[in-house]
């Protein structure tokens, strides 16, 4: 069973649209067979413009999104600065939520443990 989640995962990556003005695909870092989770943020017209499975400490140019959506297992904190600076939003629940932040430049994958015992 978990081999065909893992195909059904790899091929929904290898599957992604790129959106304007956010293009930007970033590769997927060393995950737990167990958690195949993801967080696809998107842009002001609704459009999915990234995908991450991993940290990213430094988008380099910043990302402009409306909203987030999480998948599959794993938290996720967005930060507007990079290296985990200036304001954040923490993406815990499956979904579509809005994202209040000015511009996306960091994401981490976060522990939902640590982060359940810090609300």
């Amino acid at each position: 069973m978990g081999y065909k989640i893992q195909n059904i995962f790899l091929l929904l990556v290898s599957s992604v649209h790129i959106c304007s003005p956010c293009s930007k695909v970033f590769r997927a870092g060393e995950l737990s067979s167990s958690c195949l989770g993801s967080v696809t943020l998107y842009d002001e017209v609704g459009s999915a413009c990234s995908l991450f499975t991993s940290t990213n400490d430094s988008l380099s140019e910043g990302l402009r999104v409306k909203m987030a959506k999480l998948e599959g297992c794993g938290c996720y904190t967005l930060y507007e600065e990079s290296n985990r600076g200036g304001r954040s939003v923490v993406v815990t629940r499956r979904g579509k939520q809005t994202i209040e932040l000015e511009m996306v430049k960091s994401v981490f994958r976060e522990d939902c443990r640590v982060i359940d015992k810090n609300s």
